[in-house]
């Protein structure tokens, strides 16, 4: 070999291997899986045949980004609990919680919890908790015996600067010292906890199940039975939580029977019932802090105090709004649903069956700081001591477009029986007085179930009306579809569906007999909607794209009705309109309002 060549090849050679560790240092690590059993052996490779013994030791083995699997059985002792946890690493059981225990057998002597997460997962990339019973656990300040931790927060989790993803698993009678008998959540971190039961958990201070101070999410989770010796039965918040389709109950408590705000709460289509605490508020008690509750039931709570339902204060810089909420059957000596010390919105409530132990409002408490404002509500049959009292107030209340027993001053009010459709069942019936009669709120498209409100809407938590079925489906020159959908209640739903599937609603009626029959889009992009009246006049409307609209009214005279309306590129409206002989005519309305007649048939 000549020395060029020779020269050539070391530098080719030096240039593909470069190449080559580029390559291998760019190429994503897959992550590892290490499986773990209460009959395994550390010793093992750690694979589902040859499992590990300790999640200690496949904590230890585990690289960012692994899953630590564990199969069906019971783990306790040294190596199982009180595990640290600081980096990204999955936690996930087999075969689910109902056959995968963490039995942290925590006591007063010997302090035993399950998990320390520390700087452990980030927002974007969560660690994973899945499909584990975690009980016993016991968080305590007092040292820790038996090489357990010495935590007083969190009874069988704790977490800090973390963010924790929380599925499908199950917490049963753990405890903490301090606050969290179940979980605690430190203000810099970020955790989710979904299809998850909380269960007979305690702590010595603060919330039975989660004390949050970060950002928590909850999900289709069950909290039952948990229990504080002091504060909150179930859940202290003063960071920023969202819970939806949660169902909390049995909370029992000296001060605040379930849940406390401090800060930023959202609660969604959840359910607070048989909550208690002897001496303060029954379900939720919101301390200067923003609230939203939407679609929710607060149901046989008991306030030792004031606030069966909720209890509210705050100042002008506080947001309360309660829309399309259930209050029935809580109990107080003063606000059997709430009472109210600073601002609170309620929209399209209802509350029944009420009561206080004293005088003071049945439905409403409204402290001289309190300033409510009721719409589209009902407010029937609840009771101070033996008289019926729904607000009594002095603060502000402004009610307008409601439902109120023995009446109350404000435009639209009413004092009529709501006529429910049956005892405990909340949906007014189709003769009752608040059948749409109340007034259109922007925040509040759906009711209590989900159902598209009307303009006008109901009075209270449901809408009424009957059976819907499609009059016509068209796709506009923004390839948006649109569906136009009736009942027999001459109520009409407009649907609006993007090519991606995102839908958008709204709903119209019933109006004064007029029947939805007809629907039409323009090049524009407006839609037309023609209604008919039983004398065979069409009224057709003009709705843009924000939802507002104009109308006209065309009558071709005595026994026509309207078959079917379009709008041509030029923007005229043609209707067409037939008689029962069969005769045809279409109406060619120019933008002028000018109109052309053509008549046809029958051979």
């Amino acid at each position: 070999m000549n020395k060029s060549t020779s020269f050539f090849s070391s530098k080719l050679y030096a240039r593909l291997l470069a190449i080559a560790l580029a390559a291998a240092t760019s190429a994503p690590v897959l992550a590892a899986s290490w499986y773990v059993s209460p009959n395994g052996n550390d010793a093992n490779a750690g694979t589902s045949t040859a499992p590990l013994r300790l999640i200690q030791t496949a904590l230890g083995r585990a690289a960012v980004g692994d899953t630590i699997f564990l199969q069906a059985g019971t783990y306790t002792g040294t190596g199982d609990v009180d595990l640290s946890v600081n980096k990204r690493v999955n936690i996930e059981s087999v075969s689910g919680s109902s056959s995968t225990t963490i039995n942290c057998a925590g006591s007063s002597v010997n302090n035993h919890s399950a998990i320390i997460y520390g700087s452990a997962g980030t927002s974007g990339s969560p660690c994973l908790l899945q499909g584990i019973t975690f009980e016993n656990g016991y968080g305590s300040a007092v040292s820790a015996g038996q090489g357990g931790q010495s935590t007083s927060n969190g009874g069988a989790i704790s977490i800090t600067t973390s963010a924790i993803a929380i599925s499908s698993c199950s917490f049963t009678q753990n405890f903490a010292d301090n606050d969290g008998g179940a979980i605690y959540v430190d203000s810099s971190s970020n955790v989710s906890v979904a299809n998850t039961s909380f269960a007979l958990n305690k702590s010595g201070n603060f919330a039975g199940a989660i004390y949050n101070l970060g950002t928590l999410t909850g999900q289709n989770c069950t909290f039952t039975s948990n229990s504080s010796n002091d504060f909150v039965g179930t859940l202290y918040n003063d960071g920023s939580a969202i819970l939806t389709t949660c169902n909390i109950q049995s909370s029992q408590e000296i001060n605040n029977g379930a849940v406390e705000n401090q800060a930023s709460l959202t609660l969604t289509g959840c359910v607070l019932s048989g909550n208690s605490s002897s001496a303060g508020i029954g379900a939720l008690y919101n301390d200067n802090a923003n609230l939203t509750a939407k679609g929710c039931l607060f149901s046989q709570n008991t306030g030792g105090a004031a606030g069966g339902g909720i209890y509210t204060i705050g100042s002008s810089s506080n947001t309360v709004v309660i829309e399309n909420c259930i209050f029935a059957n809580n109990t107080s000596t003063a606000g059997g649903a709430l009472y109210i010390n600073g601002p609170a919105e309620l929209i399209g409530c209802t509350t029944i069956s009420n009561s206080t132990t004293n005088s003071s409002g049945g439905a409403l408490y409204v402290d001289s700081g309190g300033n409510a404002i009721l719409t589209d509500d009902i407010l029937w049959s609840d009771s101070a001591e033996s008289t019926t009292n729904e607000i009594y107030s002095t603060g502000k209340v402004t009610a307008t477009y409601s439902d109120i027993d023995l009446g109350y001053t404000g435009k639209g009010n009413i004092n009529s029986s709501p006529i429910f459709i049956a005892t405990g069942n909340y949906h007014i019936a189709s003769t009752s007085p608040c059948l749409y009669t109340g007034i259109s709120v922007g925040s509040l498209t759906t009711d209590y179930t989900g159902r598209l409100r009307h303009d006008p809407p109901c009075m209270g938590a449901y809408e009424g009306g009957s059976v819907w079925s499609v009059v016509a489906s068209l796709t506009g020159p923004d390839l948006n579809k649109r569906i136009l959908w009736s009942n027999l209640d001459g109520e009409a739903a407009l649907w609006t569906i993007t090519p991606n599937g995102t839908r958008t609603a709204l709903a119209f009626g019933p109006y004064a007999g007029d029947t939805p029959v007809a629907l039409a889009i323009g090049p524009d992009n407006h839609n037309y909607l023609g209604w008919e009246l039983s004398s065979g006049e069409a009224i057709i409307w003009n709705i843009s794209p924000n939802g507002t609209h104009t109308s006209r009214a065309f009558n071709p005279g005595t026994g026509w009705s309207l078959v079917s309306l379009s709008v041509g590129p030029d923007s005229y409206l043609h209707i067409t309109w037939q008689n029962k002989p069969g005769v045809t005519l279409i109406w060619n309305v120019s933008t002028t309002g000018a109109i052309t007649v053509q008549e046809y048939g029958p051979e």
